[in-house]
């Protein structure tokens, strides 16, 4: 899917299921959270539905940015998280301690960009291509645009007994093998480079296949209204 599609979903993804929490007009056993975790930072609005069923919707994002130089080669680096989350929690016997299964919207992203030096090497596949046959080299690795989740937790921000609750979450949500993509500038326009790219983009997805599954620890506070 196209960035700018992955944009247009986002927000239908978060305007349908927030009209599904909401369908009370936000009366009773609504609740907002903030947080924060290897996600990124958060904030969600819990709805309870049934008795030990609450509906959830979660957002969260990070971004960071990082250049060094290495070898004589400029790197700039960029991860950026954005991940929306439909899930439901169970809550066996209405308690803190809860169960969770859902689906996030996935636009978590790394990218990078190598500014090769022209009289040096460089291995693409099973050929070698001096910096200046290749150019600036560019990389972007991401994921399945839907996840699917499942986790434990604590913390159940409708109960009644109290205006602010903790909340802890810990869980495992599967975004699918990296998907890589290696472009160079290619000045020289040389024959059979592309090849060797996807070649070199088979390798390094197969290295980072463990990413597949992302660990998901959360902590935070909710407001009942």
């Amino acid at each position: 899917m196209k960035r700018g599609g992955k944009f247009v979903g986002v927000i239908w993804f978060v305007v349908l299921f927030g009209v599904l929490i909401s369908s009370s007009a936000l009366a009773a056993d609504v609740a907002v959270t903030g947080k924060i975790g290897t996600l990124g930072l958060g904030g969600g609005i819990t709805k309870n539905i049934v008795p030990q069923i609450n509906g959830r919707l979660s957002i969260n994002w990070f971004s960071y940015n990082y250049s060094t130089t290495a070898s004589d080669v400029a790197y700039n680096f960029k991860l950026k998280l954005l991940t929306v989350g439909a899930l439901a929690d169970w809550h066996p016997g209405e308690s803190g301690f809860r169960v969770t299964g859902g689906i996030y919207f996935n636009n978590n992203r790394i990218s990078g960009v190598a500014r090769l030096v022209g009289t040096d090497t460089y291995q693409i596949g099973p050929i070698s291509y001096t910096g200046a046959e290749l150019g600036v080299l560019t990389a972007g690795i991401d994921f399945n645009t839907l996840s699917p989740y499942i986790g434990i937790g604590w913390g159940n921000p409708v109960r009644q007994d109290s205006r602010w609750t903790f909340a802890f979450d810990l869980g495992l949500l599967y975004q699918g093998s990296p998907k890589v993509n290696l472009t160079a500038t290619n000045p020289s326009n040389i024959p059979g480079l592309d090849a060797d790219l996807a070649t070199e983009e088979d390798n390094v997805s197969q290295t980072l296949r463990s990413f597949k599954y992302y660990p998901v620890i959360s902590l935070g506070i909710s407001y009942n209204f």
